[in-house]
């Protein structure tokens, strides 16, 4: 492969990359706007009615770093993918909730 080759490569390599990241910034966006509580929460932490609302996100935190190591340690997301999406997707909602950028009336 030429310079000029390997240079254009790596500038690809670089769009495609941006490009992954704005949709699954979008992506975990629309599902944070899209949360429920009482519908989302239980199968990602259990029962989470006793738990306060800086409870529940550090719950959601330490699922979602469980998670991730587990892909480090592997080398692949040997977990669940959309479990991960759906940490992720919990967790922005219920930052939302407490800063008051969305209410949720099924609580």
């Amino acid at each position: 492969m030429s310079v000029s080759e390997s240079a254009l490569a790596d500038r690809l390599t670089k769009h495609i990359r941006k490009a992954i990241e704005r949709v699954n910034a979008r992506q975990i966006a629309t599902g944070a706007a899209l949360y429920q509580r009482a519908r989302h929460l239980a199968p990602l932490i259990g029962d989470w009615r006793g738990m306060t609302d800086s409870e529940i996100i550090i719950a959601l935190e330490v699922r979602l770093r469980a998670m991730q190591r587990l892909t480090l340690a592997t080398g692949h997301w040997a977990g669940d993918l959309n479990r991960v999406i759906a940490l992720k997707q919990a967790l922005e909602g219920e930052k939302l909730r407490t800063t008051g950028g969305m209410k949720d009336v099924q609580t």
